[in-house]
């Protein structure tokens, strides 16, 4: 009897720790994503849209963006951004966005650090 409870306790365990590392899992591969800042080039085709991923992290951390540029809905390319703002989520304030003729020139300013430029091409 004693080794059948023992057995019971060891699967509830098991099972236990299993939902829990499928929630933490869950929590860092599915992190939201809110659209701080589109912004569409000269000739209509180009779009640049930067998105605030997952929430700043806590306290006083960093905030992770990424700008995904697309060309007619299809994505060219990615880059990530990360902002020292003191754990404030990203606004549109800390983007600087300049469209070139085969490149988009994102700025990225925050309240603990240095303003950095991302280049992104078109091709």
């Amino acid at each position: 009897m004693s080794s059948f409870i023992n057995k019971k306790k060891i699967t509830w365990l098991v099972a236990g720790l299993i939902v829990i590392l499928l929630i933490v899992l869950s929590g860092s591969l599915f992190k939201k994503r809110t659209l701080i800042v589109k912004s569409v080039s000269d000739d209509n085709i180009h779009t640049v849209s930067i998105y605030m991923v997952g929430d700043p992290e806590f306290p006083y951390g960093s905030t992770n963006c990424q700008a995904i540029l697309s060309d007619n809905n299809k994505t060219v390319s990615r880059q990530d951004i990360i902002l020292k703002n003191d754990g404030k989520t990203a606004t549109e304030e800390n983007f600087v966005i300049m469209w070139q003729n085969d490149k988009v020139i994102i700025t990225a300013m925050a309240e603990e650090m240095e303003p950095v430029r991302y280049t992104v091409s078109f091709s």
